[in-house]
């Protein structure tokens, strides 16, 4: 069954970046991003982020982008910086990236080197996991032999679920 709250995402490759405004977190292409228009930025995404809390960001020069994104109490790196940071590390050309936890999914697309995708999924089952991954592999046009590096804390049984339908390479914790 799927999760009944579906959050909104708007992205497209532009200027040679992704940019997605999601409510966890906004990737903005680095041509796009500016230090003096910080505040303009955090004014924007906190219309999006409902708790107005400290908004951080975050360089990612791998994909020439900035993620911003609201800061926990211990000011913690988002799960989608530390994916990006870690997709550095893996040599194919094309694969997919998951955080998981018992109620969220942080996913990262890579196709051809280039960022396709970033989103963090609301999650109930194992199901929904299944089916959010196959549904932006296949919307990618990435080939469901698609390596996808498997992260976080979830039950055993959603990854023999999941090892039934993709390649799946369980990674260290994050």
């Amino acid at each position: 069954m799927m999760s009944g709250q579906h959050h909104t995402e708007k992205e497209f490759v532009k200027h040679g970046g992704l940019f997605s405004l999601t409510p966890h977190f906004t990737l903005v292409p680095e041509q796009l991003y500016r230090e003096e228009d910080n505040d303009l930025w955090l004014n924007f995404l906190r219309e999006h982020i409902p708790h107005n809390q400290h908004i951080t960001a975050e360089a990612i020069p791998l994909y020439g982008c900035v993620c911003l994104y609201e800061a926990d109490e211990q000011n913690r790196q988002h799960a989608v910086c530390h994916l990006l940071e870690l997709s550095e590390q893996i040599a194919d050309v094309s694969f997919a990236m998951a955080y998981l936890t018992e109620q969220s999914m942080v996913w990262i697309a890579v196709k051809n080197k280039q960022l396709q995708h970033a989103m963090v999924y609301d999650i109930a089952s194992s199901t929904d996991v299944l089916y959010y991954m196959l549904n932006a592999l296949t919307q990618l046009d990435l080939q469901i032999g698609t390596p996808v590096y498997l992260y976080g804390e979830y039950p055993a049984d959603w990854l023999s679920l999941l090892k039934e339908y993709l390649i799946i390479i369980t990674a260290n914790r994050l």
